[in-house]
């Protein structure tokens, strides 16, 4: 179901050789597989995106048992020989259960005792395999049929006909009573538009009412309340749609909703420290202009909150550090006044410029990336916006002043405000976040803060929106 994930096993499986074991207990996983002498096996445990080593045995004549002692609860694991041979396997809190099985062409668990969540699971995933062969014969023979309209419409009935059949299974297995399996099969199907919200998305007044429900009820699928969804790829993946294909790319739209997700999430406590972590680290690695607006809100709101169990006291610390960085130069938010020298000695300050909008640059003569960029920002950008209400100021970052110099004149730019901190008390690399250069903003004639953190091309882009 989940084969993707299985390129981070083999890292894991070479650190785990060197500490497994063969267990003597009595409770765990029997596993019997007939083909499996002496074979070494591993059990895995979903975690997001990535599988990680539960335990091992080594089976003795095909049969062994898997200590469940490291076992963290209910999730998907998996039971693994190597990259052509695992299977997945769903666990509840039925732990201890035996496995019959072949090792042939594939590995294929075919019965499970004393596990019925597990059975469950077992015998959904070969129902669907069977669904899965069938459809696409079916579908072989529909394109195979051409122009036999009586074949076509006996193998249109046909499918129709293994649709129906699977959507009741399905609608079954759904209703059984159980701790974990249940949740599990509602949360691989997707929350769906209802009947009467279907239409044209061209229609803006339709468009914005399916928008709407998505936001809402995008998780209703998911029970938050089953700490085994932390032990799936599922929420992972529900959690990277919602913000990257459902929510519209903006700071002020994004922030809102994926507040309102934590605060579903805190229905169980594991759920709740996944979904947050995951979120502030997912909002400070977006690429969406701004979102460190976002990772502010969600840090201050969990992490950072009085009497947080989310995170331990060295990423706290961590957390809280990037917040102060990030605070002082947030989209939005009115930029620091700098006092700095130009070339030739005169003090000047930022909020004297009286342009529309004003372009900062932050580089550093040293700089590799910045020795192409700041040459580009000035033939591309300077020459085209300076004197239509656009102010530039070039702002060394670094104290060697001859090279910086050197650099303004062998690149011929010196016809806008090139500046440095020549007393080294403005605190710039403060107040701007400047960790590596070169670093563009856009401010307004208010210095709020238009744009931060983009390449020339982009800052073209908004300066022709916005002028």
């Amino acid at each position: 179901m989940f084969r993707d994930t299985i390129h981070y096993f083999g890292v894991l499986l070479m650190a785990f050789l060197s500490w497994s074991h063969i267990s003597v207990a009595s409770d765990g996983i029997h596993v019997s597989l007939k083909g499996a002498e002496n074979q070494k096996i591993y059990l895995a445990m979903y975690k997001a995106d990535q599988v990680l080593l539960v335990d091992s045995v080594t089976l003795d004549g095909g049969k062994g048992m898997i200590p469940v002692t490291n076992v963290k609860g209910a999730g998907l694991y998996m039971l693994y020989i190597n990259k052509d041979f695992h299977q997945d396997l769903l666990l509840a809190d039925d732990y201890n259960m035996t496995l019959n099985g072949t090792l042939g062409d594939k590995l294929e668990i075919k019965e499970v005792v004393g596990a019925d969540e597990t059975n469950y699971f077992l015998q959904y995933e070969n129902k669907l395999a069977e669904a899965r062969t069938e459809m696409k014969d079916l579908k072989k023979a529909y394109t195979g049929s051409k122009d036999d309209k009586s074949k076509k419409e006996m193998v249109s009935k046909q499918i129709k006909s293994l649709n129906s059949s699977m959507k009741k299974f399905l609608e079954q297995e759904n209703k059984r009573s159980t701790k974990f399996y249940s949740s599990f099969l509602k949360a691989t199907n997707p929350v769906r538009l209802p009947d009467s919200l279907l239409g044209d998305r061209k229609d803006s007044t339709i468009w914005i009412k399916q928008y709407m429900f998505m936001k809402e009820h995008y998780f209703d699928h998911i029970d938050f309340s089953k700490s085994g969804f932390v032990r799936t790829p599922i929420l992972k993946r529900a959690l990277d749609s919602y913000m990257n294909d459902i929510l519209i790319p903006l700071p002020d739209s994004i922030g809102p909703a994926l507040l309102g997700v934590i605060e579903k999430s805190k229905k169980n406590d594991d759920v709740y420290a996944y979904v947050a972590n995951y979120l502030l680290t997912s909002s400070i690695n977006s690429k969406i202009m701004g979102m460190d607006k976002v990772f502010v809100e969600i840090a201050s709101m969990h992490q950072l909150r009085s009497g947080q169990t989310l995170v331990d006291s060295i990423n706290y610390k961590k957390i809280k550090d990037k917040v102060m960085a990030v605070v002082p130069n947030l989209l939005g938010g009115k930029a620091h006044n700098l006092h700095l020298q130009t070339s030739s000695g005169e003090d000047v300050a930022l909020y004297d410029l009286a342009g529309r909008f004003h372009v900062v640059a932050f580089w550093d003569p040293n700089c590799s990336h910045c020795k192409t960029v700041i040459p580009e920002l000035y033939q591309k950008v300077f020459t085209k916006y300076f004197g239509e209400g656009v102010d530039f100021w070039a702002v060394n970052t670094q104290q060697d002043v001859e090279k910086w110099k050197s650099f303004i004149k062998d690149k011929n730019i010196g016809d806008w405000t090139n500046v440095y901190d020549k007393y080294g008390n403005s605190l710039m690399h403060h107040y701007y976040n400047i960790t590596t250069t070169p670093k563009l903003f856009l401010l307004d004639n208010e210095m709020k803060i238009v744009a931060k953190n983009i390449g020339v091309e982009t800052l073209i882009s908004i300066l022709e929106e916005k002028l």
